[in-house]
């Protein structure tokens, strides 16, 4: 799995799973990340990139207030 932080540029690595599922939890909100990904066999041969996808994260709200007076 690879991330960059700019459409086109093909990211680092930042992991791999045996599986179809990943969570990404060093992001920053409000950012736009683009990931591709590889598959690997069972030999150690490696696919081209996938095509590109984008994801934007969410924005954090501040916490309100407790205890006003």
């Amino acid at each position: 799995i690879f991330r960059a932080e700019a459409q086109g540029q093909g990211g680092a690595s930042i992991g791999s799973v045996q599986g179809n599922s990943f969570q990404d939890t060093n992001v920053q909100p409000a950012k736009t990340y683009y990931y591709t990904i590889t598959a690997v066999d069972f030999v150690g041969n490696e696919s081209a990139k996938s095509g590109e996808f984008m994801i934007k994260t969410a924005a954090v709200k501040p916490a309100a207030p407790t205890a006003v007076t």
